[in-house]
């Protein structure tokens, strides 16, 4: 037992940037935050919408700031950078043991410029080139090859019928998309032909609500000491469907005024993404990820039981799914391109999701993958 911790003990950073995720984040975040009392108007149109998220005049995120709130200092493979706030260390890998894998472990590796990628990438464009931004999904919690990424690369090629196709997986555990537009605006220099932003909906609009409460641009509300209490007791048991979807959703059941504030800062994010794009000549594409409780049905009985101990129905975990649609109904209508996966997904009669951290599993990658691939071999 000794000699398997030493093995495996390099590992734990990773496994808690891809297993945690930003959940559980977002947790540790408010129980730093101070209350702010505030009245939110509710929009009920998407121009409303976004109009109501328009960004203040925050506080200074410097990198200060930012290694206290992503708690830099104590997450060895993340690093502080000035436009995407975090990055994965260049030149990093561990092994992990990880027993529903087909392998039984799992390989995490970062290649010169700290891309999720086994081999180097070159600033010089040589062909088509893909940049891929997103949280712990799209970081993976697979072999690199596996990843939906390294899938999508193989699946273009073929279809395109040229070998020069180049997809970088830039994804980054505990991060949301204010991170997805540092990402595409830090690497601008590489010239990439498109862009895509993976929204996981499971925690990413809460992320935005957190991170924007700590950049004073969403306001603040006091939150009752018996909610941080009810979400450790139920993250200790449920590792996995607390913070990719039921941390969300019993956050929004408590704040219900927080959904539309989400999506709205959500949406102007994008929005953002989309006219630098335009602005390079770079196509867009927008992904929305559902949850392993939207499209899997392995492991319903213990995420109903998590939902029982925090005291919320399906109906209040549905609302993560319900804030998607409307996040590519505003996106489509603000001219982005949108790949929703989920009706795909849930015509799959194979697992999509690991059950031990309900991350994306090698069968859950390859088939995100290939319907990436065919949506950008469209656009091109």
């Amino acid at each position: 037992m000794q000699d398997d911790r030493k093995k495996h003990t390099p590992a734990r950073w990773w496994i808690g940037g891809a297993s945690a995720a930003c959940g559980l984040l977002t947790f540790a975040f408010l129980l730093r935050s101070s209350p702010f009392v505030s009245s939110i108007v509710r929009a009920t149109r998407i121009r409303e919408i976004v109009a109501s998220a328009a960004p203040a005049k925050g506080l200074p995120f410097d990198e200060g700031a930012v290694r206290k709130y992503f708690m830099l200092d104590e997450r060895a493979q993340l690093l502080y950078d000035p436009l995407a706030y975090v990055l994965l260390k260049p030149d990093i890998s561990a092994e992990y043991t990880w027993e529903e894998h087909p392998k039984g472990v799992v390989l995490r590796r970062t290649n010169n410029m700290g891309f999720n990628e086994d081999g180097p990438t070159e600033i010089a464009k040589r062909g088509v080139r893909v940049l891929v931004s997103g949280d712990s999904h799209t970081e993976g919690v697979v072999f690199n090859d596996e990843s939906f990424t390294n899938v999508a690369e193989r699946k273009l090629r073929g279809i395109l019928g040229r070998k020069d196709v180049e997809f970088l997986n830039s994804g980054v555990g505990y991060t949301s998309p204010t991170c997805y537009l540092g990402v595409l605006r830090k690497y601008l220099m590489l010239e990439p032909d498109t862009f895509v932003a993976v929204l996981f909906t499971g925690n990413d609009f809460l992320d935005e609500i957190c991170l924007g409460q700590r950049m004073s641009t969403v306001p603040e509300h006091p939150v009752p000491d018996s909610y941080f209490a009810k979400c450790a007791e139920v993250a200790a048991r449920w590792e996995g469907a607390f913070p990719q979807g039921l941390n969300q959703a019993f956050r929004f059941k408590m704040f219900p005024e927080e959904p539309d504030l989400a999506l709205a800062s959500v949406l102007r994010i994008y929005a953002e993404m989309k006219a630098l794009c335009d602005q390079h000549g770079i196509a867009f594409l927008a992904v929305a990820l559902p949850t392993k409780m939207d499209v899997d049905e392995d492991d319903q009985e213990s995420w109903e039981a998590a939902c029982a101990a925090l005291g919320i129905e399906r109906s209040d975990v549905e609302l993560n799914a319900r804030i998607a649609r409307r996040f590519l109904e505003g996106a489509r209508a603000a001219g982005i391109r949108c790949l929703d996966p989920t009706e795909a997904m849930r015509m799959s009669r194979e697992v999509l999701y690991w059950k031990k951290d309900y991350h994306l599993s090698v069968v859950g990658h390859a088939l995100l993958g290939e319907l990436i691939a065919r949506e950008i071999a469209q656009m091109l």
